[in-house]
């Protein structure tokens, strides 16, 4: 249906036939199919659509996913050729052990969601308090598959291995952390290791 209303192409008897989307007289945006399973990575290649994979949702499937994408991609209307980025979530310090410290409370918001539980973000003195089971620390060390942590030079590596691996033309990287300077600053000496200027 998003398809039909982007392109004004829905078939005759469509009831949303008569629909207009506006405003009229732009192109329209670029198509993106967000998804983590290699479900959504056939229905991407099967449409010809540009495909993002969330490999901070679901890292498991990612390499095999867009492999996947790009071998079965047929050319549409909206793209000619596979186009692919993968999401991932890092946290970077000037320290290993700095970064560390900064992923504890997203180490512990993962383990709560998984739970089931609210996932809140604690501070990291919380984070380093909380009474862990060693379950849970099996947990954490699982969930660590799907999180970058390090300092900029040791993300920046494993993060080009990853894109070569998955044969993606794109990197999208957020970063949670409990203090809003700390995620400036990890954008920064990552965008400043890629040689970006972050504008930070």
């Amino acid at each position: 249906e998003l398809l039909g209303f982007l392109s004004g192409d829905f078939p005759v008897g469509q009831p949303y036939r008569s629909i207009v989307a506006n405003p009229v007289g732009i192109a329209p945006p670029e198509i993106w199919l967000l998804g983590s399973s290699g479900t959504s990575a056939r229905i991407a290649a099967e449409r010809g659509l540009a495909f993002a994979f969330a490999h901070h949702i679901n890292h498991l499937p990612a390499i095999d996913s867009l492999r996947e994408y790009r071998a079965a991609f047929r050319p549409s209307i909206y793209y000619d050729k596979p186009t692919a980025l993968i999401a991932v979530s890092a946290i970077c310090a000037h320290t290993e052990d700095e970064a560390e410290m900064l992923a504890k409370p997203v180490d512990l918001a993962l383990l709560r969601l998984g739970q089931g539980r609210r996932p809140r973000l604690t501070s990291i003195a919380d984070a380093l308090a909380y009474p862990y089971r060693d379950d849970e620390r099996e947990q954490i060390a699982l969930n660590r598959g799907r999180l970058f942590v390090g300092t900029a030079a040791m993300v920046k590596s494993r993060l080009l291995t990853l894109a070569d691996a998955s044969g993606v033309d794109e990197i999208m990287v957020t970063t949670i952390t409990h203090n809003a300077a700390d995620r400036v600053r990890s954008y920064d000496l990552l965008a400043s290791e890629f040689g970006i200027n972050a504008g930070l």
